[in-house]
């Protein structure tokens, strides 16, 4: 991309000065592109994106949650019309890189641990204080999370992760059964307050020794242990059973301070 693309010229009149060319940074599985804007020794990041429902959401979420006291993105700058926005620069890795890093120090087991005790603390405030009074006509994949949703995580379970890591054939008909009872239990479940919908440390960034919130704009009414269960038991975590039981008693505690 060049200095002259509509990205960097939305960006340097949104800054009012003149910046290096836009590097590419990597986006994960998001359709959205973002560059990484340099001057003066300080960096911004530039972000097209290719669905307009989705920016809508994801900028007009991000102005709730911070009115709402909840550590997001700050946004410098957006026009919608082209799909553009401006926002600060949360740094490299999120929070999952730093967790594999700590672990791999000496004693760092301790503060990888404290670094997820935070972010489960951090749940039932972006959930309850953060889904009250949002906008749920801007969810563009539906207001609530209900069973169409958990029937399609069950199918994407089993056509590309048990083929995968399993190595006999796939579940029989018992585990199905088992499957299609949990469906029903979610879908069973109240729906008041916000689900993250993807709550996993990926979507978490770690720039100033706490956490950052990214990532929300597919988020939803849903039943509350579902993004809780998303964290803990994500690969990403590390976690073994002792420290997620640990950790439920963490989420509930918070979850009582929020009314709930």
């Amino acid at each position: 991309m060049s200095i002259d693309s509509p990205l960097a010229e939305f960006a340097q009149r949104v800054l009012g000065q003149p910046l290096s060319p836009p590097e590419p940074m990597a986006g994960g599985g998001s359709e959205r592109r973002f560059y990484r804007f340099r001057a003066g020794g300080r960096t911004w990041v530039g972000v097209i994106s290719a669905v307009p429902a989705e920016m809508r959401a994801f900028l007009a979420f991000t102005t709730h949650f911070a009115a709402a006291g909840i550590p997001v993105p700050g946004i410098l700058g957006a026009d919608p019309a082209r799909g553009l926005y401006l926002m600060e620069d949360l740094g490299e890795h999120p929070l999952s890189t730093w967790l594999e890093r700590w672990r791999a120090e000496p004693g760092g087991g301790g503060r990888a641990l404290q670094a997820v005790r935070t972010v489960v603390r951090w749940l039932p405030a972006i959930q309850v204080r953060g889904g009250r009074g949002l906008d749920y006509s801007l969810c563009h994949e539906g207001q609530e999370l209900g069973k169409a949703a958990f029937e399609a995580d069950v199918a994407h379970f089993l056509t590309e992760y048990v083929p995968r890591f399993v190595l006999r054939p796939g579940p029989g008909g018992a585990v199905r059964a088992d499957l299609a009872r949990l469906v029903e239990r979610l879908d069973g479940m109240p729906r008041r307050h916000f689900c993250y919908r993807d709550f996993q440390c990926r979507n978490v960034m770690w720039p100033r020794g706490g956490p950052v919130f990214l990532d929300y704009q597919s988020g939803r009414r849903g039943p509350l242990p579902y993004d809780l269960v998303s964290l803990l038991y994500s690969p990403d975590t590390g976690l073994v059973e002792p420290e997620r039981e640990a950790l439920i008693g963490d989420y509930l505690a918070a979850l009582a301070e929020q009314g709930v």
